[in-house]
């Protein structure tokens, strides 16, 4: 509920906001919002768990990025399922999710429950992750090297991140981020093989600034 505290973000971008909040315990106890976890401390009915109507306690689906609408179908998965919501995260609690999906398939519950594929679907897979979970840990790294912005900074040795741009009979050409492309030559291939689109690491193993010309050798690929 403190997001909506947040300059110009009303009800609407709160409710689309709301499922990619993730309140913990230990936070929530920071800022003021009851749990339901034994916590003695008072429990100021102004605060709110996560986008929780008329309730200001703690709620471990707090911890998930299931949207607060989707609590309630949450709950019901979760109790068919013979579990305890305050588990949610621990790795039981992981692996029985896991293995009733594998086992029955999304359609199952949502036959059983109710809701479409689409929420049962983020529902199961929130359920089956850390609590320290965090989908940019799957995203790549920035493409291209930090602070590396113009030829004049490029120089031999230098260690660049680039994506394949074109590939010939003699080697590959790659973006590095500083407007012209570099070459790496067959022979400084190391062994390896690229593709068009390829996300690869190279070194600068030469360059021509008045030529524009970009000479890299292969480290890794991905």
């Amino acid at each position: 509920q403190q997001l909506l505290s947040v300059k110009r973000l009303g009800n609407k971008a709160f409710e689309q906001c709301a499922g990619f909040v993730k309140v913990f315990p230990k936070t929530a106890t920071k800022v003021g919002v009851a749990t339901d976890q034994g916590n003695d401390e008072p429990r100021p009915a102004a605060q709110r768990s996560k986008g929780a109507k008329g309730s200001d306690c703690f709620n471990p689906l707090d911890m998930t990025v299931i949207h607060p609408e989707s609590y309630t179908l949450a709950e019901h998965v979760i109790s068919h399922l013979g579990l305890n919501k305050e588990d949610i995260g621990k790795p039981h609690f992981i692996l029985k999710v896991k293995q009733e999906v594998e086992k029955h398939g999304v359609n199952h519950f949502v036959n059983l429950l109710g809701g479409s594929i689409a929420t049962m679907q983020l529902i199961v897979d929130a359920l089956q992750q850390s609590v320290e979970y965090d989908i940019r840990s799957e995203q790549h790294q920035p493409l291209f090297k930090s602070g590396i912005l113009s030829l004049d900074e490029v120089r031999t040795g230098l260690e660049l991140t680039g994506k394949v741009k074109n590939c010939t009979n003699f080697g590959a050409f790659v973006d590095v981020g500083v407007g012209h492309d570099g070459l790496i030559h067959v022979s400084q291939m190391n062994g390896k093989t690229v593709s068009l689109g390829d996300r690869v690491t190279v070194r600068v193993i030469n360059f021509d600034k008045s030529r524009r010309r970009i000479g890299l050798c292969l480290i890794s690929k991905g």
